[in-house]
């Protein structure tokens, strides 16, 4: 029989549903709307008494995640670009290295949030260091993200082949959010010479006051273009954007 209980977490009100049917070990899911968690009840039970759902409770017992990481590079990664597939085996390769071992039955969201926690303190590995010398710059959050959610992709197609249950332990790993490839840099003193030297030296007379505006004011190019005396207020020493 079905149970649905409504709940209020961090991202709002979602809707759990509870199963439990004699002869199979209870599935839950969630959802955002009721009316989607009425009807996944609805189906997974009929499922169920036809006998067309079968326990996910043996198969997590056997199944590792290295055999969904193997299933998922011959049946899922060759469909994707090259370039794809390059970067998705640097992800592939570190969750086998770290949790490749581990039955799925076993996989929990503890263990998973502090496997990512070990990544991100982990460091930079792409730095050039001295030999035996630990990285000190942190993995950025855009990074972590990509490797959180390969193994959220994982984890949804062992789902989808029957693996494991509906309860994902995914659900209760946090997300990485505002993962921007928004970077702030300043020039220091010899960048800035050597800017505004070339700049000089160029043929067009215009370059280097505009670089200059650019530099004082933080004015993008399309603005600095774009004005008009009537933007400017001389007396103030005002412009206008």
């Amino acid at each position: 029989m079905a149970t649905i209980q409504k709940r209020e977490g961090k991202n709002g009100q979602t809707y759990r549903v509870m199963i439990r049917m004699h002869g199979y070990p209870p599935v839950q899911r969630s959802f955002k709307r009721l009316t989607d968690a009425k009807a996944w009840a609805q189906e997974t039970e009929l499922g169920m008494r036809r006998g067309d759902i079968r326990s996910t409770a043996s198969e997590a017992k056997k199944r590792t995640l290295g055999d969904v990481i193997e299933k998922y590079k011959e049946d899922i990664l060759p469909h994707k670009a090259p370039s794809s597939q390059r970067v998705e085996t640097t992800y592939l390769n570190h969750w086998e290295r770290e949790l490749g071992e581990y039955a799925l039955s076993f996989l929990t969201h503890e263990i998973i949030s502090r496997k990512i926690a070990q990544l991100t303190n982990a460091g930079d590995q792409r730095a050039q260091l001295e030999d035996g010398e630990k990285p000190t710059k942190p993995k950025s959050r855009k990074t972590v993200k990509h490797y959180r959610d390969n193994l959220e992709i994982l984890l949804k197609f062992a789902q989808k082949w029957g693996w494991i249950g509906s309860a994902n332990p995914m659900e209760g790993v946090n997300r990485i959010t505002k993962a921007t490839k928004e970077r702030v840099r300043f020039l220091d003193d010899d960048e800035r010479k050597a800017i505004l030297a070339a700049c000089k030296a160029s043929p067009n007379k215009q370059l280097y006051p505009v670089v200059v505006f650019a530099l004082s004011t933080g004015a993008r190019k399309n603005e600095i273009l774009k004005l008009t005396l009537r933007d400017l207020d001389l007396e103030r020493q005002v412009a206008v954007t």
